[in-house]
């Protein structure tokens, strides 16, 4: 923390990084986790100011979740690629279903899975259930078959966990981004094929 802090934050007369992080571990954050958790209004009682306060807060977590992520046993690799289709946190990759990870980040379904299964063991959750490549491939084919089911609905349905015929016709409720009506549509088309 020592060392992110001597980095991101510019010295000034009468304040130094190492004073800042004296006062910041006197109050209890001691590492990158900690600080990206941290409340701004303590960064601020440390001496920084509320614009530096939030820039080094989304900095902090925005680390403290890669190491996280890397620490759970995901590649390098997949890590890059999940960034890059805005899934940086462990909060971010519970909170989306498989399927619409897959398909945003291009990752194959089962590797997405099996990344799942090692963040829901180290955040006490049970895994997500297991879709086999194959047919996650011929779900998607199913669906846009359909109508209407491009790329930007498929991502849709995909983050509400329908990926297939099967997890079409059993959605209840709404999808965000698709209205009732749509759906309703493509469920009737659904049963007919």
């Amino acid at each position: 923390m020592k060392k992110f802090i001597r980095d991101s934050i510019t010295p000034r007369k009468g304040r130094s990084p190492a004073k800042i992080a004296r006062a910041l571990i006197e109050e209890g954050v001691c590492d990158i986790v900690a600080l990206g958790r941290a409340d701004p209004g303590l960064l601020r009682k440390a001496g920084l100011s509320e614009t530096e306060a939030q820039e080094v807060t989304m900095a902090a977590k925005e680390a403290g979740d890669a190491r996280i992520l890397k620490e759970t046993g995901i590649p390098a690799v997949s890590l890059k690629k999940y960034r890059e289709a805005g899934i940086t946190s462990p909060e971010a990759f519970l909170s989306r279903h498989p399927a619409g990870i897959s398909l945003a980040s291009g990752v194959s379904i089962e590797t997405v899975i099996r990344h799942l299964a090692l963040i829901s063991e180290q955040y006490n959750r049970p895994p997500p259930d297991k879709i086999t490549k194959g047919a996650f491939q011929k779900g998607q084919k199913e669906l846009t078959d359909l109508p209407g089911v491009g790329e930007a609905t498929l991502q849709k349905l995909a983050d509400a966990g329908v990926y297939n015929r099967e997890t079409l016709l059993a959605a209840r409720g709404d999808i965000p981004g698709i209205s009732p009506d749509v759906i309703s549509k493509m469920k009737k088309k659904a049963e007919t094929a």
